[in-house]
């Protein structure tokens, strides 16, 4: 990992840039069950990986914001 702020920063902003991309994937898929494009597994499938990306992405971001906050 990085050990200087402006790199953790870099690496913040674009762990969130994922996350939010997963979350509107997320939406998508949701609205996909609903207008029956996609059955209840495989929602159930793509859901789980959906999730499973966004709380290791969201553990990589605490990660980064306690070193920052070291560095400061």
């Amino acid at each position: 990992m990085p050990k200087d702020k402006d790199s953790l920063y870099q690496d913040l902003i674009a762990l969130e840039g994922k996350r939010y991309s997963l979350e509107r994937s997320l939406k998508q898929l949701q609205q996909d069950l609903v207008e029956k494009t996609v059955d209840e597994h495989e929602f159930e499938n793509r859901s789980s990986d959906l999730k499973a990306k966004m709380k290791k992405i969201s553990i990589s971001i605490n990660t980064i914001r306690k070193n920052i906050a070291q560095l400061k």
